[in-house]
């Protein structure tokens, strides 16, 4: 069932919204997302780090510091460029050292190198996912299956973040002899999604699932399913982000961070005690009740993807052949699932989440 909000509780919470846009139209006026081109693209950017390492890596406490980085690339158009970078560490998880040595990061871009011409045009602020730990095979092809995981999504919506991977070469200023080689991606900064979907991100620490556009919903939670995910939460504000097009009271729910996917399956990953699963390969269904005919045009749209979304994994370079072949077994038994009535009834409908 439809959840019904009373008019007196639209208007103050329309009232909220509005303001909140504002202020955020306020800080983030600087910022000309038009200028940039760095996600217009998907071949791999080149990318040279030269940074103290130790300084960098080790500084994982909340409030990590900025660091100096100087940054090299080159690109066709550009040719070879050099800029002076801020970088911190960011993230949770992947940010404590017990779990990963290789933390996430956050790249400050200095304001006249985001108004100039290049690669870094129109951002502020970009993060970078990097693989969880150094010179591990393994963790790389994590990664490569976790940037596939955003692709995928990129093909049912455009109201959703855009990746690109980036081929790194971090050296160390104390040691200019050691240098990592590694594979990591850009991720789209929530900003920068919500400026190019007419709309605004919006932060709440409570907010019910069955308060969201429900066909997206529907479609999102379906996703969650094909990637085997089940490390997101609406209410709780996890790995979601509530995007608002338009002035419009109803939010889209936008996934991010999929690295406890099944279909990643890094050896971290474990599921949530509360749920019936043993491990993250196992899928389970984390959607409210829905009526088989509203699963029917998501169900369409993934077979309309089918072929494409095969495509992203048959195609990518990065991953062995046996870590391929898992992944597309993973995903074939999705497409058996959605296919079969059956199955449905009993995975999305009988197994649902209930009110």
């Amino acid at each position: 069932m439809k959840l019904i909000i009373p008019i007196l509780l639209i208007s103050i919470f329309t009232t909220e919204i509005n303001e909140i846009y504002a202020q955020t139209k306020e800080e983030k006026k600087d910022v000309d997302y038009s200028k940039s081109s760095l996600f217009n693209s998907v071949e791999p950017i080149s990318l040279e780090l030269l940074v103290n390492k130790k300084a960098l890596l080790k500084d994982v406490e909340d409030n990590p510091q900025y660091h100096y980085a100087h940054v090299k690339y080159s690109t066709a158009e550009e040719g070879q460029k050099e800029f002076i970078f801020k970088i911190s560490t960011r993230g949770n998880f992947r940010k404590n050292p017990k779990n990963c040595n290789m933390p996430p990061l956050k790249i400050k871009i200095p304001k006249n190198i985001s108004q100039s011409n290049n690669l870094f045009s129109g951002q502020s602020k970009i993060k970078l996912v990097l693989p969880c730990q150094q010179k591990s095979e393994q963790y790389q092809e994590c990664l490569i299956l976790e940037y596939l995981a955003y692709k995928t999504y990129e093909l049912l919506t455009d109201v959703s973040f855009r990746t690109r991977l980036v081929n790194i070469q971090l050296k160390d200023s104390s040691n200019l002899e050691q240098a990592l080689n590694f594979i990591g991606f850009f991720l789209e900064e929530s900003d920068q999604l919500a400026k190019r979907n007419d709309g605004k991100i919006l932060k709440f620490k409570r907010y019910h699932a069955e308060n969201v556009n429900r066909e997206q919903m529907t479609m999102m939670t379906v996703f969650q399913y094909l990637i085997g995910n089940t490390d997101w939460s609406i209410d709780m504000s996890h790995n979601v982000e509530l995007i608002f097009i338009q002035n419009n009271i109803v939010p889209l729910a936008v996934p991010f961070d999929f690295d406890w996917s099944g279909i990643v399956d890094a050896p971290y990953a474990v599921p949530a005690d509360i749920l019936s699963i043993s491990s993250v390969r196992q899928r389970l269904y984390r959607g409210y009740e829905r009526s088989m005919e509203e699963y029917l045009p998501v169900i369409k749209l993934f077979n309309d993807k089918k072929p494409e979304i095969y495509n992203l994994y048959n195609n990518c370079e990065w991953l062995s052949e046996k870590t391929r072949k898992s992944a597309i077994k993973y995903i074939d038994e999705f497409f058996e699932i959605i296919n079969n009535p059956k199955l449905v009834e009993r995975e999305f409908i009988k197994n649902c989440r209930k009110l």
